[in-house]
């Protein structure tokens, strides 16, 4: 039992070392991988080639001990090379493995027959094997030294000097080494296609995904479209409230652009923004001595050392007649191009200041200041510090008349907590002289408990002979709407800000995407091509390696030719078989398209021999699709064949009436060697060519295009003038619905 153990265990560990043997080794370098995968591959082939040869040593070499000493030197080099391959040593063994292989063939070459060597053929296979593996200018240098050794051996022979053979090989060597250079130069092609296939998957798979994140991008665009669309219906909003504002409103940027001047300020004023359409034009016009107040308030808010400023400033309307505004500034944020916006509200404190000058002629203020104006009226005794609230102060604010005492106390309860400071403050700064007006702006509690924004305005009216104030006087106006516009106005400009940060971020990530694809997209093509040129490079090696084998096995034996001869006619034959027993299926068929199709497989015989083609229109007739595309062809191919050697080859297709109107007849003329009109009949006869040349063909095309004719019920006949060319008719039934063909010119 513990034999059987020990073998079973024997038997597992051999088992996963050939499997682990087989196995590509694995590295994280593509390139390297690459060449390790064609190393292994090649190495292993050549590996179990040579094992196979050494068992049929004696039927391949002469001498056995030479035999055995090749193959066995062959195997142990193929072992070493898989070795360094899998201890990571790819390089080494790429180069090692290519340059003895080349040695070896070199020295194979000139000890069995130089010239005359039956290895002499397998360079090429070499040159392809090694330009794969090493890359680079590998199959350049391979070629170049294979055909140095090519002059070399040629030197030796002409010399006299060349060594006598050594190694001779039985006459199936040729047939084993033939089918090696063969089937390693077909691996080596598979492999190369493979591997490219590889590549054009990647490709897909890249463009399948730069076409997603268009998709994508396309999506941002739109979205970001329709997010241009909401701002703009956010700003006609927004422009709706400010036109229709009770103050008068104007919206201007620090370049001196006008975008709005809503109708409360064109109506006070007497101006409209057609004939003042820049801030130039309203200081010249409107502001007039106070320009340079002005535009110094509005520099300093776009200079950011201030967020709001204000003035009480004399003017005059369009008429001359005297306004007296209080007018407040305000910075707003950025546009998206840089400027900054400026929102100009302004009070008519016109009727407020004719007030002033009547209290100081009456103390019957309380009554005036009722009759003239909707803003609470107060009147604080600084003597006692009472303060007499008129009663639209009360009502403003949801209270009933006489609700709190006439105390100052009582207007400080009032005041919100974070702006009792500031409204002291400014009282106190017009009381010492440190200001010429009183002016604030603070939140008032409203009986319910919410807040109003309200506007204080006072002067000083009484003082006693000291210059000491005795008597203090002002308003209370209502701002809350005002407040509400500003606030909205702000929040709508961080809302946008906020929208473009977020859709520019986005975009921006999405423009980067799409570049990093654009330029993985643009490698990946410059790989794609250079391994398409050194695929066409490889493609043309091997049919180079094709003919030589042709060529060389051509040599062998004229018994071959024979039977390739043979074999030909056998499967004429059998075309000829097969047309003749299929079914026709005719149906309504575009002939137009039959004979471009048919054409479509000469367009490089076509442009090769820059033959002149002329192709009518031609109309439909009832005909086997199939068969009759085969019959264009073998015309087709005919005409090319006989008339590409003529000065200027021409070739034309047409059609013309039949004698009976049920019929079309079609031709195909060309002007080539054509043939004698007594030769006519042997023209469609199986296997009888006129022309005994190379390229004459079988002549079992014609023979094809007849039955396939008959078959249809028509005929098929030849005009041709020895010399000039010759012309191919055949007849065939028109489709039910068409019976009228005009000739052909």
């Amino acid at each position: 039992m513990k034999r059987v153990n020990v073998l079973g265990n024997f038997i597992d560990l051999a088992l996963q070392k050939i499997e682990s043997w087989v196995k590509y080794p694995l590295y994280a370098d593509p390139n390297i991988q690459r060449k390790a995968e064609i190393i292994h591959t090649l190495a292993n082939m050549i590996l179990l080639m040579a094992l196979a040869t050494i068992s049929i040593t004696p039927f391949v070499f002469n001498n056995t001990i030479y035999g055995v000493s090749i193959t066995g030197g062959v195997l142990l080099f193929c072992l070493l090379i898989l070795i360094l391959n899998r201890l990571g040593k790819t390089g080494l063994a790429a180069q090692l493995f290519v340059i003895v292989i080349w040695a070896f063939d070199t020295g194979i070459v000139l000890l069995s027959g130089g010239m005359q060597s039956d290895f002499l053929v397998t360079y090429i296979t070499i040159t392809v094997m090694g330009g794969l593996i090493i890359g680079n200018n590998a199959a350049y240098n391979l070629a170049g030294l294979s055909t140095f050794a090519f002059l070399f051996l040629y030197f030796l022979e002409r010399q006299g000097i060349l060594p006598e053979p050594l190694i001779s090989f039985r006459p199936i060597a040729l047939i084993l080494i033939n089918s090696v250079t063969i089937f390693l130069a077909a691996i080596t092609l598979v492999m190369v296609i493979l591997k490219y296939q590889e590549y054009f998957r990647e490709f897909t798979k890249n463009e399948i995904s730069l076409s997603s994140t268009n998709q994508k991008l396309s999506w941002e665009i739109s979205a970001r479209k329709e997010a241009e669309t909401l701002l703009r219906q956010s700003e006609e909003r927004l422009r709706s409230a400010l036109m229709e504002s009770p103050y008068p409103t104007m919206l201007q940027t620090t370049d001196g652009e006008i975008l709005l001047v809503n109708t409360a300020w064109t109506q006070s004023s007497g101006y409209s923004l057609p004939e003042m359409s820049t801030m130039d034009d309203w200081s010249d016009q409107f502001y007039r001595e106070h320009r340079e107040e002005v535009e110094g308030k509005i520099s300093r808010l776009e200079s950011g050392e201030e967020t709001a400023l204000e003035s009480y400033l004399d003017l005059y309307t369009k008429k001359g007649d005297p306004l007296s505004w209080y007018l407040r500034w305000t910075r707003l944020p950025e546009l998206p191009d840089g400027r900054r916006l400026i929102l100009t509200i302004a009070t008519d404190m016109t009727s407020l200041l004719s007030i002033e000058s009547a209290l100081r002629q009456s103390e019957e203020n309380y009554s005036k200041y009722t009759l003239v104006t909707n803003d609470g009226l107060w009147d604080w005794d600084l003597t006692n510090d009472e303060v007499v609230f008129d009663p639209h102060y009360y009502t403003m604010a949801g209270y009933e008349v006489d609700e709190f005492p006439h105390r100052l106390e009582e207007f400080r309860k009032r005041v919100h907590p974070e702006d009792v400071e500031r409204v002291f403050k400014a009282a106190e700064d017009h009381l010492q002289g440190d200001k010429e007006s009183f002016r604030v702006e603070f939140r008032f509690q409203k009986k319910e408990g919410g807040w109003l924004w309200i506007m204080a305005r006072g002067k000083i009216t009484e003082q006693d002979e000291f210059g000491n104030p005795l008597r203090f006087v002002g308003t209370h106006t209502d701002i809350s709407a005002q407040k509400a516009i500003e606030l909205q106005l702000f929040e709508h400009q961080q809302h946008l800000e906020q929208i473009v940060e977020e859709r520019t971020k986005s975009l921006n990530e999405r423009i980067s995407e799409v570049e990093r694809l654009n330029a993985a997209l643009t490698n990946i093509l410059d790989d794609y091509q250079t391994a398409n040129e050194k695929l066409t490079a490889v493609s043309a090696n091997l049919a180079t390696t094709y003919q030589e084998l042709e060529s060389f096995t051509s040599s062998m034996s004229n018994d071959l030719q024979d039977a390739t001869m043979v074999d030909q006619r056998i499967s004429d034959l059998l075309k000829i078989s097969l047309i003749s027993r299929k079914d026709i299926h005719p149906a309504e068929v575009d002939t137009n398209l039959i004979a471009e199709k048919a054409l479509k497989s000469y367009t490089s015989e076509i442009e090769n021999y820059n033959i002149d083609l002329d192709l009518k229109d031609l109309p439909a007739c009832q005909a086997d699709p199939e068969l009759l595309e085969l019959v264009f062809h073998n015309l087709i191919g005919n005409a090319i064949k006989f008339s590409r050697n003529a000065d200027q080859p021409e070739i034309k297709i047409g059609a013309q009436p039949a004698e009976t109107s049920d019929k079309v007849v079609f031709f195909i003329r060309d002007n080539g060697i054509g043939f004698k009109m007594k030769d006519q009949d042997k023209v469609f006869q199986t296997f009888q060519s006129l022309h005994k040349d190379a390229n004459s063909g079988s002549g079992v095309g014609l023979t094809i295009a007849n039955i396939i004719i008959h078959k249809h019920g028509g005929q098929i006949w030849a005009a041709a003038e020895q010399g000039t060319g010759a012309t191919f008719f055949f007849e065939l039934p028109l489709p039910p619905n068409s019976r009228n063909l005009k000739p052909e010119a």
